[in-house]
C-alpha cells in the first residue's frame, strides 16, 4: 500500500483507493458496500458512486454532496469554500495542498512558487523567515534549534539523556543497568558491574545482594527465613518448632496408621467374602 508520512499531522495517509481494510474514503468496500450501514448507501444516502437513492443525482434532496459542498462549493456546515478541516469540495486548503502534500496546480510535493505545504522549500528555507526553521522554531521535520522534537527525541530517536525508547544509549547499553544485550556492563567492560554483579545480578560465586543463589539459598544453605532445603532452622526445627526427630517420628507414626487402615480393610473384605468375586473370575 502506497502511503505518505505527514510531518505536520504526524500520521499515515492512504494514497490509493482503498485503506489497509479494503475501504474508501467514503467506507465503501470495492464491492460497493459501505462498512458503517452494511448496504449500498452510506448514512446520507449515497451510493458507492456518489449518487444519491432518492435525487438520482450526486446531491441530496437538500443539495449537498457526499462531501456536503453544494453545486457552487459551498460547505454545508461552515458555508463557506472551506469545510471545519479547511478543505474545499475537490480536497484542497487555501495553498492548495491536499491532505497528502500534494498541490494541485504542480501535482508535486511543492507549490508553484517551490514550497510545501509548511512552507519549506526543498532546500529546507522557510517561506516565511527565509531561515531553516520556521516562526515556532521548528525545521522541516519538525525538529527545533537544539535537535529535539517536541517528544524530546532528537533524529535518531535518541532523547536528551542519550537514551532511546527502548532506554539504550547509541552503544547499546541500558539506562537501568549499564548492561548491553550481550551483559557487558558499559563501565567495567565485563559482564560484572562496579558493583559486582552480572546483569541477572549475580557475582561470580553466584549469590545477589541479599546474599541467595537462584534457588534463594545463602552461602549456608539457607533461605530468607533461616530455613534449609529440608525446611529446618540452624537448631533443627521447622517452621512449627518440631525438630527433625519430632518430624521423623511423626511421619513413622502416619506411616503405621495408614498400614493398620490398608490392613483392616484387606481384613474386613475378607470377612465378609468381597473378593469373592474377583477369585471367581
Amino acid at each position: 500500500m502506497n502511503c505518505f508520512k505527514s510531518l505536520i499531522h504526524n500520521r499515515i495517509v492512504v494514497v490509493n483507493d482503498y485503506d489497509e481494510y479494503g475501504y474508501d474514503k467514503h467506507r465503501f468496500d470495492q464491492s460497493g458496500i459501505n462498512g458503517f450501514t452494511d448496504s449500498k448507501y452510506n448514512y446520507q444516502g449515497f451510493d458507492t458512486n456518489g449518487i444519491h437513492k432518492e435525487t438520482g443525482t450526486e446531491y441530496d434532496a437538500h443539495g449537498y454532496d457526499w462531501d456536503e459542498f453544494d453545486k457552487d462549493g459551498l460547505n454545508r456546515h461552515t458555508r463557506w469554500k472551506f469545510n471545519s478541516s479547511g478543505y474545499d469540495k475537490d480536497g484542497y486548503n487555501e495553498d492548495g495542498f491536499n491532505d497528502i502534500g500534494i498541490h494541485k496546480e504542480t501535482g508535486t510535493k511543492f507549490d508553484t512558487d517551490g514550497y510545501d505545504w509548511s512552507k519549506f522549500s526543498k532546500d529546507g528555507l522557510h517561506q516565511e523567515t527565509g531561515s531553516k526553521f520556521n516562526k515556532d522554531g521548528y525545521d522541516k521535520d519538525g525538529y527545533h534549534e537544539d535537535g529535539f522534537n517536541d517528544n524530546g527525541c532528537d533524529k535518531d530517536g535518541y532523547d536528551r539523556d542519550g537514551f532511546n525508547e527502548d532506554g539504550y544509549d547509541k552503544d547499546g547499553f541500558h539506562q537501568d543497568d549499564g548492561f548491553n544485550d550481550g551483559g557487558i556492563h558499559k563501565v567495567t567492560g565485563t559482564e560484572y558491574n562496579s558493583d559486582g554483579y552480572d546483569v541477572n545480578g549475580y557475582d561470580k560465586d553466584g549469590y545477589d545482594q541479599m546474599g541467595h543463589n537462584f534457588k534463594g539459598y545463602d552461602k549456608d544453605g539457607r533461605d530468607s527465613e533461616g530455613l534449609d532445603s529440608e525446611g529446618y532452622d540452624k537448631d533443627g526445627r521447622d517452621s512449627e518448632g518440631k525438630s527433625r526427630a519430632d518430624d521423623v517420628i511423626e511421619k513413622e507414626k502416619e506411616k503405621e496408621y495408614t498400614d493398620n487402615c490398608v490392613s483392616q480393610t484387606f481384613e474386613q473384605e475378607a470377612e465378609t467374602g468381597l473378593h469373592d468375586d474377583y477369585d471367581d473370575d
